[in-house]
């Protein structure tokens, strides 16, 4: 959900970019869908890893949840549904509760004649247990698929993540909320702002290439349209740290530029200093005719 701590393939690093690239997105939707209720604020430092449930992290649960706010005239909710569950009651509900705090406001939904009426807001929310600590095993080159689905109502029907080569399943994290948000834009009528309905699916890759080594995942398929493509360069020093951070946009919204390498994970010292070339790319295509 990007607000949370979790078990995610790149850490604290790519978080920071995922969140730049989310925010090419989420205010383009949001002013392009004017009639529908909006947070005030950074909705995404609502639901923070203080509020994961004692009993819930006991138990090991995790999930996406996606709720519906039920949001009056004045941008205060009034009501909270759970649309999808993360099959941990707990979790559902704590989710209702954090983000129904009186201080957790919205402008209201207008009708054609710009008058202030009651809405409805959706939102989904990644729980993912955090980590033991941020050790990471030595650089290596990797890459990862992520695969995020929404049904005709533009809901969340199912996310997961996958390595490669081998196939292995592991948590998606923060990157279901960010590809929700991604999806949600893409499909959305150009002319209303509001989600096609229609079943879809968004794909994310990212290939981690070491020094001068070959890239684990091909191009997107051909039924595929690409959204955004984008480097992400660094150095892993001798002693595992990051350095030299630097973005750069191949394909989409520009967002080339230098970046805090403020990250607490590390890789294994190594006898020398690495570069790496992390290559990223998210597209969707749509499921049903």
């Amino acid at each position: 959900m990007g607000d949370m701590v979790g078990n995610t393939w790149g850490k604290s690093l790519h978080a920071k970019l995922l969140a730049l690239v989310a925010a090419i997105v989420i205010p383009v939707a949001a002013n392009a869908q004017r009639s529908a209720p909006q947070p005030l604020g950074d909705v995404t430092t609502w639901v923070t890893s203080d509020d994961y449930p004692p009993a819930a992290m006991r138990a090991k649960e995790g999930g996406l949840v996606t709720i519906t706010l039920a949001i009056d005239a004045t941008g205060v909710a009034t009501g909270c549904s759970v649309v999808s569950s993360s099959h941990s009651a707990i979790l559902d509900a704590k989710t209702c509760e954090v983000m129904m705090r009186p201080a957790h406001r919205f402008s209201a939904a207008r009708d054609d004649e710009g008058t202030a009426v009651a809405g409805v807001f959706r939102r989904s929310i990644l729980w993912s247990l955090p980590e033991d600590d941020g050790t990471m095993g030595p650089l290596t080159a990797s890459a990862a698929t992520f695969r995020l689905t929404i049904d005709a109502d533009g809901v969340t029907t199912g996310c997961g993540a996958t390595a490669v080569p081998n196939g292995e399943a592991f948590d998606p994290g923060p990157r279901c909320e960010m590809l929700h948000q991604w999806i949600l834009y893409a499909t959305r009528d150009a002319n209303t702002g509001k989600h096609h309905r229609r079943d879809a699916v968004i794909v994310m890759t990212i290939d981690r290439v070491v020094a001068n080594g070959t890239p684990l995942i091909d191009e997107m398929a051909g039924d595929m349209t690409l959204l955004q493509k984008w480097d992400l360069r660094y150095v892993v020093r001798a002693d595992g740290s990051l350095d030299d951070c630097f973005a750069v946009t191949i394909f989409g919204s520009p967002m080339t530029g230098s970046m805090p390498c403020e990250d607490p994970a590390r890789y294994a010292p190594a006898d020398a200093e690495q570069p790496v070339r992390e290559i990223h790319r998210i597209a969707y295509r749509y499921l049903k005719p």
